[in-house]
């Protein structure tokens, strides 16, 4: 079969997909789940041990059955979740954006579920929406029944996920230049303005030279009112905003007021700098004279956008990725969404040099539809013309909809280790 023939049927099982998801994500699970009956990937062939195709699909089975056949490839990956019905809706509610809807399905059935992949991919959901304690009373209820270590909550890795989700939102940027006082009321005149109509709303810092006291008492009313919003808040440039701070007070010089040391504090506590927070904190209470402010956790409203932008991804293929890896990893990062051309170009771009190729998708967040429709055919194209591919580091729920659309036929996928 020719790689236009393999297209042609990836493209009808998405659009199977898509229509099948308006029709039935407002039904009852056990409707959904007959629906869902014409789905790819809902039986499991238990002599070859891979998920079979249903027969209005064929030709994406076929394909890869010509391509590797009865190889060793075809019998090393096992796939817990292929073929359960749960693991798949959860997966493609995921990939079209209603996480809510995917705890749902996930928490319904995690008790139930005698299988860990369930529970791993709810821990995950609740990590990406940084719901800590739901985490961590899953995380136990796992280690009990699992008899085996849970994962553990990563701030940061809850930050970064929610970060990469943000671009999707429309962008209302505020950036500030300068010193941050008293003049930027013009500036939150027109932040007042943007949340209106956005959900999320980026905050700017890396151009900040110098605060002083009123600049950060107005910072903090802004941060007070964010905090009884529904809105998101992308900072960028808070560690550079922190430096300013810092360099703005002195232990032991009492200020007209605290604006400056709360500020600082709360921007360590955005940051996840615990250490940092508890020294500053000290200094806080012998130049006041008060108890010292305890630390908690930042409200997970808040965003880092610190990450600095690879100049040339290509060129430096394991940007935001493992390296331990080596030469023949190339990151997928982020969200793939649609067509998602500058990722497959990058790919394909890698594999000119490259025989073997290993895909690191830590940092990958989400895959829609037709983004794992085009990465299945690269996949397909890849291997005819004999490159060696692996998808490593995968996350839970965007390895569960690789298994609906088919790619771990076609090449192998390692999971995030717990």
């Amino acid at each position: 079969m020719s790689p236009r023939d393999v297209a042609r049927a990836t493209a009808e099982k998405i659009d199977l997909i898509e229509s099948q998801i308006e029709s039935e994500i407002m039904q009852s699970r056990s409707d959904h789940m007959a629906a869902r009956g014409m789905m790819p990937g809902g039986s499991i062939d238990q002599d070859r041990g891979r998920t079979g195709t249903n027969p209005g699909n064929s030709a994406i089975g076929t394909s890869t059955d010509l391509m590797l056949g009865d190889s060793h490839l075809a019998h090393s990956m096992v796939i817990a979740d292929a073929g359960n019905p749960i693991l798949e809706e959860a997966a493609i509610l995921y990939a079209n954006g209603q996480d809510l809807p995917a705890v749902s399905v996930l928490a319904g059935a995690v008790m139930s579920d005698r299988s860990p992949d369930t529970w791993l991919m709810l821990l995950e959901l609740y990590q990406s929406l940084g719901k800590r304690t739901d985490f961590e009373n899953l995380a136990i209820d796992f280690a009990v029944r699992f008899e085996t270590s849970a994962p553990a909550w990563s701030e940061e890795q809850a930050r970064k996920s929610r970060v990469a989700a943000a671009p999707a939102a429309p962008r209302a940027a505020i950036v500030f230049k300068g010193a941050l006082d008293a003049r930027i009321v013009p500036q939150l005149e027109q932040l007042k303005k943007l949340a209106q109509r956005s959900p999320v709303l980026h905050l700017e810092f890396d151009q900040v030279t110098s605060v002083d006291p009123v600049g950060a008492d107005l910072i903090l009313r802004v941060f007070a009112a964010f905090q009884k919003s529904n809105h998101e808040v992308a900072i960028g440039g808070a560690s550079a905003l922190a430096e300013r701070l810092r360099a703005a007070i002195e232990v032991g010089r009492r200020d007209a007021t605290n604006a400056v040391w709360m500020l600082l504090l709360e921007i360590y506590r955005i940051l996840g700098r615990q250490a940092a927070f508890e020294e500053t904190s000290i200094d806080y209470c012998v130049t006041f004279e008060v108890s010292p402010p305890s630390w908690e956790p930042a409200s997970p409203k808040y965003l880092v956008d610190d990450q600095p932008k690879a100049a040339d991804p290509v060129a430096t293929p394991t940007a935001d990725g493992d390296d331990s890896l080596g030469p023949d990893a190339v990151a997928l990062g982020g969200e793939l969404v649609g067509k998602s051309d500058a990722d497959l170009q990058r790919l394909t771009q890698f594999a000119i040099t490259h025989d073997r190729i290993v895909v690191d998708c830590t940092r990958l967040v989400r895959v829609d539809f037709t983004a794992a429709g085009l990465l299945l055919n690269w996949a397909v194209g890849m291997r005819g013309s004999r490159k060696d591919i692996e998808f490593v580091n995968v996350g839970h729920l965007v390895a569960a909809l690789f298994v609906v659309m088919g790619l771990h036929e076609v090449v192998p996928i390692e999971r995030r280790k717990v």
